[in-house]
């Protein structure tokens, strides 16, 4: 199963400034596919700031609490 964070514009804004990277360089961080330490500190920024972390299964995503 893969994972995915979702986060609003504003947050990927925000963060994107926070540490200096692109809006792909975020992009892929949220979507897992990057899993260096910066990769990691970006998704936690974005789920401190309101971002919801996705389950994804067959045909559904399931949020995980």
């Amino acid at each position: 199963m893969d994972k995915l964070i979702e986060a609003s514009k504003e947050t990927r804004k925000k963060i994107c400034a926070h540490f200096g990277v692109s809006k792909a360089n975020v992009s892929q961080a949220l979507k897992f596919q990057r899993n260096s330490t910066n990769a990691i500190a970006i998704r936690k920024m974005a789920l401190e700031n309101g971002a919801t972390l996705y389950e994804k299964t067959t045909n559904q995503r399931e949020a995980l609490k």
